[in-house]
Protein backbone atom coordinates (compact mmCIF):
# COMPACT_ATOMS: atom_id res chain seq x y z
CA UNK A 1 0.00 0.00 0.00
CA UNK A 2 1.31 3.05 -0.54
CA UNK A 3 1.40 5.87 1.20
CA UNK A 4 3.12 9.76 2.12
CA UNK A 5 4.99 10.84 5.24
CA UNK A 6 5.75 14.52 5.30
CA UNK A 7 6.06 17.22 7.83
CA UNK A 8 4.39 20.43 7.63
CA UNK A 9 3.71 23.50 10.51
CA UNK A 10 0.99 25.41 12.00
CA UNK A 11 2.72 28.72 12.78
CA UNK A 12 5.60 27.29 15.15
CA UNK A 13 4.06 23.94 15.91
CA UNK A 14 5.79 20.93 13.57
CA UNK A 15 3.12 17.92 12.76
CA UNK A 16 3.83 15.07 10.95
CA UNK A 17 1.51 14.08 7.96
CA UNK A 18 0.23 10.88 6.70
CA UNK A 19 -1.65 10.13 3.09
CA UNK A 20 -3.02 7.44 2.38
CA UNK A 21 -5.73 5.49 0.62
CA UNK A 22 -7.30 4.13 3.96
CA UNK A 23 -7.70 5.11 6.93
CA UNK A 24 -5.30 2.77 8.25
CA UNK A 25 -2.49 4.91 9.16
CA UNK A 26 0.65 4.40 11.25
CA UNK A 27 1.15 7.31 12.90
CA UNK A 28 -0.89 7.97 16.36
CA UNK A 29 -2.29 11.06 18.08
CA UNK A 30 -4.54 12.56 15.07
CA UNK A 31 -4.66 16.45 16.06
CA UNK A 32 -7.28 17.60 13.30
CA UNK A 33 -9.95 15.89 11.35
CA UNK A 34 -8.99 13.73 8.92
CA UNK A 35 -9.54 15.22 5.67
CA UNK A 36 -10.67 12.66 2.45
CA UNK A 37 -9.49 14.04 -0.95
CA UNK A 38 -10.17 12.77 -4.54
CA UNK A 39 -7.04 11.98 -6.63
CA UNK A 40 -7.18 10.11 -10.04
CA UNK A 41 -10.64 8.93 -8.92
CA UNK A 42 -9.96 7.40 -5.94
CA UNK A 43 -10.41 9.00 -2.49
CA UNK A 44 -6.99 9.42 -0.10
CA UNK A 45 -7.09 10.07 3.15
CA UNK A 46 -4.92 12.67 4.83
CA UNK A 47 -4.04 12.74 8.60
CA UNK A 48 -1.87 15.14 10.69
CA UNK A 49 -0.61 13.52 13.61
CA UNK A 50 1.49 14.89 16.43
CA UNK A 51 5.06 15.34 15.70
CA UNK A 52 5.59 13.37 19.00
CA UNK A 53 8.57 10.57 19.65
CA UNK A 54 6.43 8.23 19.54
CA UNK A 55 5.51 8.93 15.98
CA UNK A 56 8.92 10.21 14.90
CA UNK A 57 10.05 6.52 16.24
CA UNK A 58 7.41 4.69 13.80
CA UNK A 59 8.69 6.88 10.62
CA UNK A 60 12.66 6.03 11.44
CA UNK A 61 11.19 2.44 11.29
CA UNK A 62 10.18 2.84 8.04
CA UNK A 63 12.73 4.83 6.75
CA UNK A 64 16.09 3.72 7.15
CA UNK A 65 18.24 6.29 6.97
CA UNK A 66 16.70 8.31 9.79
CA UNK A 67 18.62 5.27 12.59
CA UNK A 68 21.92 6.77 13.08
CA UNK A 69 24.53 5.23 11.73
CA UNK A 70 28.30 4.09 13.11
CA UNK A 71 31.11 6.27 11.66
CA UNK A 72 32.21 5.62 8.37
CA UNK A 73 34.40 8.57 7.17
CA UNK A 74 37.66 9.81 8.13
CA UNK A 75 36.33 13.00 8.70
CA UNK A 76 33.47 13.77 11.24
CA UNK A 77 31.70 17.18 12.99
CA UNK A 78 29.86 17.44 15.56
CA UNK A 79 26.68 19.57 15.94
CA UNK A 80 25.73 21.27 19.43
CA UNK A 81 22.18 21.72 18.96
CA UNK A 82 20.89 22.64 22.66
CA UNK A 83 17.63 24.14 21.83
CA UNK A 84 17.03 21.33 19.39
CA UNK A 85 15.89 23.13 16.30
CA UNK A 86 19.14 23.36 14.57
CA UNK A 87 19.41 20.13 12.89
CA UNK A 88 17.26 21.47 9.79
CA UNK A 89 20.34 23.94 9.43
CA UNK A 90 23.06 21.69 10.15
CA UNK A 91 21.85 18.94 7.30
CA UNK A 92 22.36 21.75 5.12
CA UNK A 93 25.82 22.09 5.92
CA UNK A 94 26.12 18.64 5.97
CA UNK A 95 25.60 18.72 2.21
CA UNK A 96 28.02 21.04 0.48
CA UNK A 97 30.66 18.78 2.52
CA UNK A 98 32.25 15.58 2.26
CA UNK A 99 32.74 14.69 6.44
CA UNK A 100 30.30 12.30 9.00
CA UNK A 101 27.63 14.60 10.30
CA UNK A 102 27.09 13.50 14.31
CA UNK A 103 23.65 15.42 14.29
CA UNK A 104 22.98 14.36 17.78
CA UNK A 105 25.75 15.75 20.01
CA UNK A 106 24.15 16.60 23.58
CA UNK A 107 26.25 16.15 26.49
CA UNK A 108 25.13 15.09 30.28
CA UNK A 109 25.57 18.57 31.26
CA UNK A 110 23.75 20.18 28.25
CA UNK A 111 20.57 17.53 28.39
CA UNK A 112 20.23 18.00 32.46
CA UNK A 113 20.61 22.14 32.33
CA UNK A 114 17.76 22.43 29.45
CA UNK A 115 15.68 19.97 31.50
CA UNK A 116 15.80 17.45 28.29
CA UNK A 117 16.53 14.08 28.21
CA UNK A 118 17.71 11.44 25.67
CA UNK A 119 15.08 10.39 23.53
CA UNK A 120 13.75 13.99 22.90
CA UNK A 121 17.57 14.80 21.64
CA UNK A 122 17.44 12.19 19.64
CA UNK A 123 14.04 13.05 18.35
CA UNK A 124 15.06 16.10 17.60
CA UNK A 125 17.54 15.61 15.72
CA UNK A 126 15.67 13.06 13.11
CA UNK A 127 12.78 15.53 12.80
CA UNK A 128 15.04 17.86 11.35
CA UNK A 129 16.67 15.24 9.44
CA UNK A 130 12.98 14.12 7.89
CA UNK A 131 12.11 17.76 7.21
CA UNK A 132 15.59 18.33 4.90
CA UNK A 133 15.07 15.03 3.21
CA UNK A 134 18.62 13.94 4.38
CA UNK A 135 19.35 10.56 3.51
CA UNK A 136 23.19 9.93 3.91
CA UNK A 137 24.76 8.76 6.93
CA UNK A 138 24.75 10.35 10.20
CA UNK A 139 25.73 9.40 13.91
CA UNK A 140 24.53 10.14 17.60
CA UNK A 141 27.28 11.17 20.10
CA UNK A 142 26.04 10.47 23.72
CA UNK A 143 28.29 13.47 24.80
CA UNK A 144 31.14 13.95 27.85
CA UNK A 145 29.76 10.91 30.09
CA UNK A 146 30.81 10.87 33.55
CA UNK A 147 29.73 8.57 35.48
CA UNK A 148 28.51 4.99 35.10
CA UNK A 149 24.74 5.98 35.63
CA UNK A 150 24.48 8.04 32.05
CA UNK A 151 26.00 5.14 30.49
CA UNK A 152 23.23 3.30 31.51
CA UNK A 153 20.60 5.95 30.55
CA UNK A 154 22.23 6.30 27.09
CA UNK A 155 22.33 2.81 26.87
CA UNK A 156 19.08 1.77 27.47
CA UNK A 157 16.92 4.80 25.99
CA UNK A 158 14.34 3.11 24.59
CA UNK A 159 14.26 5.65 21.44
CA UNK A 160 17.48 5.27 19.06
CA UNK A 161 20.54 3.98 19.65
CA UNK A 162 23.52 5.87 20.01
CA UNK A 163 26.35 5.09 18.00
CA UNK A 164 29.16 7.13 19.92
CA UNK A 165 30.20 7.69 23.35
CA UNK A 166 32.41 10.08 24.37
CA UNK A 167 33.93 9.66 27.80
CA UNK A 168 34.80 12.69 30.04
CA UNK A 169 37.41 12.35 32.22
CA UNK A 170 37.53 15.50 33.71
CA UNK A 171 37.27 13.82 37.11
CA UNK A 172 40.94 12.19 36.83
CA UNK A 173 42.89 15.07 35.43
CA UNK A 174 45.14 16.98 37.84
CA UNK A 175 44.65 20.74 36.91
CA UNK A 176 46.91 21.61 39.50
CA UNK A 177 50.24 19.88 38.14
CA UNK A 178 52.90 21.66 36.25
CA UNK A 179 53.12 20.07 33.18
CA UNK A 180 56.41 20.55 31.89
CA UNK A 181 58.04 17.55 30.36
CA UNK A 182 60.57 18.28 33.64
CA UNK A 183 58.21 18.10 36.48
CA UNK A 184 56.78 15.31 34.71
CA UNK A 185 59.76 12.85 34.87
CA UNK A 186 60.56 13.84 38.10
CA UNK A 187 56.57 13.05 39.77
CA UNK A 188 56.37 9.24 40.36
CA UNK A 189 52.64 9.00 39.69
CA UNK A 190 53.21 10.27 35.90
CA UNK A 191 56.45 8.44 34.95
CA UNK A 192 54.13 5.37 33.75
CA UNK A 193 51.64 7.17 32.06
CA UNK A 194 54.67 8.71 30.15
CA UNK A 195 56.31 5.51 29.22
CA UNK A 196 52.70 4.32 27.66
CA UNK A 197 52.71 6.89 25.69
CA UNK A 198 55.97 7.62 24.14
CA UNK A 199 54.51 5.39 21.21
CA UNK A 200 53.26 8.48 19.99
CA UNK A 201 56.63 9.82 19.59
CA UNK A 202 57.06 10.50 15.89
CA UNK A 203 53.66 10.57 15.17
CA UNK A 204 51.72 13.55 14.06
CA UNK A 205 48.49 14.68 11.84
CA UNK A 206 48.44 16.80 8.84
CA UNK A 207 45.55 19.71 8.96
CA UNK A 208 45.21 21.60 5.59
CA UNK A 209 49.10 22.39 5.69
CA UNK A 210 49.70 22.84 8.94
CA UNK A 211 51.74 20.18 10.39
CA UNK A 212 51.40 18.64 13.79
CA UNK A 213 54.29 16.32 15.15
CA UNK A 214 54.91 14.50 18.51
CA UNK A 215 58.37 15.05 20.39
CA UNK A 216 59.46 13.80 23.64
CA UNK A 217 58.94 17.64 25.40
CA UNK A 218 55.33 18.44 23.34
CA UNK A 219 53.96 14.72 24.72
Amino acid sequence: MTRLFFLCRKKTKKIFCEVSYKKDFVLGNVIENIIEEKFDGKSVYIGLFECSIENSKKIALIFDYLIPAKLNKSVSVGFGNMVGIATAAHVRIARKYNFFPIFTQQSVREITKTSRDCETVLHNAVTGIFQEGYTGNWGSDADHIRDKKWVKIMLNNTYLPYTMFTIDTYDYVNLETDISYSSIDKDEKFKDRLERSKKYIGKGFNFSGYKFRYDENNL
